[in-house]
């Protein structure tokens, strides 16, 4: 299927890898920003990004964890 981008994980569309590979880098950011507001004092606004951050953690595609854990699995493995 040439619309489709497949992975060891049982395949995937590829808007959906792309939305993943988003709400990572949204997770990533949002963990940055609630390290800075929490560094600056801003309890109230650090709790809001982990928040956001968390809702993007629960929001991940099965396939998405399913990498995730694939990976770990590897390094541990490989340690």
């Amino acid at each position: 299927n040439v619309g489709c981008v497949y992975d060891r994980c049982g395949g995937g569309g590829m808007i959906e890898r792309i939305n993943d590979w988003l709400r990572e880098r949204r997770i990533k950011r949002y963990s940055t920003y609630m390290q800075i507001c929490y560094a600056d004092g801003d309890k109230g606004l650090a709790r809001a990004y982990g928040e956001l951050m968390k809702a993007e953690i629960k929001a991940r595609s099965p396939r998405q964890i399913a990498r995730m854990e694939s990976r770990q699995f590897r390094r541990v493995s490989n340690g």
